[in-house]
């Protein structure tokens, strides 16, 4: 339960913020719920005990999806996603010039700045900006050296091989 340890790791206000935000987002498909059993129960002879149940099983199903949704409910502003500039990554995969990196445990679209420049799977890179949802990555030093990366090939027009005689 990563995601929990996570949650707990915001401020109690920021919790706050995310559970109420998370709570308005349930009432109004409780409340439809609550209708559509009222509406049923006047056309049918549904037991009360059911109706009861139906809701807390909704109610139950809410609080096990927590976990898993909280952090849609963060908020996040731009200045959030400017704070990634200078953030450490992982390569997801290979970007040649473009793929997926990971960055504090958030998968993130990325481009490579350097034209020409692959950056291997799970190489270590760093955001240098933000554009939109995608981020503009650089490999850091401790990859391999220039000279080890793999550039995009060239195309030479007008070279042949050259035979001596």
């Amino acid at each position: 339960m990563e995601q929990l340890h996570r949650f707990r790791l915001l401020s109690r206000k920021a919790q706050k913020d995310v559970l109420v935000r998370y709570i308005l987002v349930q009432i109004p498909d409780l409340l439809l719920l609550i209708l559509a059993l009222a509406v049923l129960r006047e056309w049918t002879s549904v037991p009360s005990w059911l109706a009861w149940g139906a809701i807390l099983c909704w109610v139950l199903k809410d609080v096990v999806l927590f976990p898993f949704l909280w952090s849609a409910f963060e908020a996040v502003s731009v200045d959030a996603r400017q704070a990634l500039v200078g953030a450490a990554g992982i390569a997801a995969e290979e970007l040649a010039p473009s793929g997926y990196v990971r960055v504090h445990g958030v998968l993130w679209q990325a481009r490579v700045i350097e034209p020409g420049t692959v950056v291997h799977k799970n190489d270590p890179v760093v955001v240098q900006g933000v554009d939109g949802l995608v981020i503009t990555v650089l490999p850091t030093p401790s990859s391999p050296a220039p000279s080890s990366r793999r550039r995009a090939p060239r195309r030479q027009a007008g070279r042949g091989s050259r035979t001596s005689r």
